[in-house]
């Protein structure tokens, strides 16, 4: 097993959300919505939530050394 230990940070652009009455959202009202938000904070569709409230976040492979490898990330949403 292989493991880095890291920090990083990113940001992302979030089209206005509407709600069931036409409107739209706050960004607090997306951010309380784990189906409207988790999507676009944790970067992929492929997401395991664990128990312990973090998310696995399973990247696209890549080739390292001849092998082919699948990055899992573990992320945390703090809202």
């Amino acid at each position: 097993t292989l493991s880095w230990s890291g920090d990083a940070k990113a940001s992302i652009v979030v089209k206005e959300t509407k709600s069931s009455q036409g409107n739209g959202l706050s960004i607090q009202d997306w951010l309380d919505d784990p189906t409207a938000s988790n999507l676009a904070l944790l970067g992929t569709p492929d997401v395991e939530e664990r128990n312990d409230g973090l998310f696995h976040c399973r990247q696209p492979s890549i080739d390292f050394l001849g092998l082919a490898l699948q990055p899992i990330f573990v992320n945390k949403i703090d809202r």
